[in-house]
């Protein structure tokens, strides 16, 4: 017995296979334009959210100017020990997209090894060209910025 249902999709032909072309292969980056990628850092230990600002309309300013059609964002991430920082600013932070770095570490010095710790990983899993924008008002990143500004000239 043969069932025919009423709304059944009729039989697609089958079409003959394409024929095969006897082409180089291309490297992975060959169809592809070559951008250069951004990272953002922003130490919020030493650069804090100004008051009466949401980090949300900050944080697109920053894209706006820096993030162009020839820089790819990789990543946008802010370093702060997490309970230092309101609800408010840490909700306003994730709708703009940027990853809260936590780090509870006491000592003082935790949130700059953390970001020079991620900064020297860019580095070493990003080839040039790449851009890093970093947001602090600390000095203790003159050394490792003019350490990688002359490394990749």
């Amino acid at each position: 017995m043969k069932i025919i249902a009423r709304y059944r999709h009729p039989e697609v032909a089958k079409l003959p296979p394409l024929p095969k072309q006897n082409s180089p292969t291309l490297p992975r980056s060959a169809g592809r334009s070559q951008k250069g990628l951004i990272s953002l850092y922003w130490d919020l230990e030493n650069c804090a959210i100004p008051r009466q600002q949401l980090p949300f309309d900050i944080v697109q300013r920053i894209r706006s100017r820096f993030v162009t059609p020839d820089l790819r964002e990789v990543g946008f991430n802010c370093y702060c020990d997490a309970k230092s920082i309101s609800n408010e600013n840490r909700i306003s932070l994730s709708h703009a997209n940027v990853n809260i770095v936590d780090v509870p570490d006491r000592k003082p010095g935790g949130v700059d090894r953390k970001i020079l710790l991620d900064l020297d990983r860019f580095e070493r899993t990003h080839n040039p060209p790449a851009t890093v924008i970093l947001i602090s008002g600390d000095i203790d990143f003159v050394i490792e910025q003019s350490s990688v500004t002359h490394v990749n000239k």
